[in-house]
């Protein structure tokens, strides 16, 4: 599945039904490697500063996780 942005379509992701199940489905076809974030990862519509946070909670949240994986080996 692609999504490719038109003429009709909006700069972020409207709250629909629609672009939550795309949104879904998207996000299974990823690798496991690959973590969607912000407004278009997330198909969510969201203000610069909670991009921002909710970034820097994601980078913690890898961060952590990999350490641990580190620290396994």
């Amino acid at each position: 599945v692609f999504d490719y942005p038109d003429k009709e379509s909006k700069f972020y992701p409207m709250p629909t039904r629609a672009n939550r199940d795309k949104h879904k489905l998207l996000k299974k076809q990823l690798p496991d490697h690959i973590v969607p974030a912000g407004r278009c990862g997330t198909y969510r519509y969201i203000d610069m500063d909670q991009a921002v946070a909710e970034a820097m909670i994601l980078a913690e949240e890898i961060n952590t996780k990999w350490e641990k994986t580190q620290a396994q080996n």
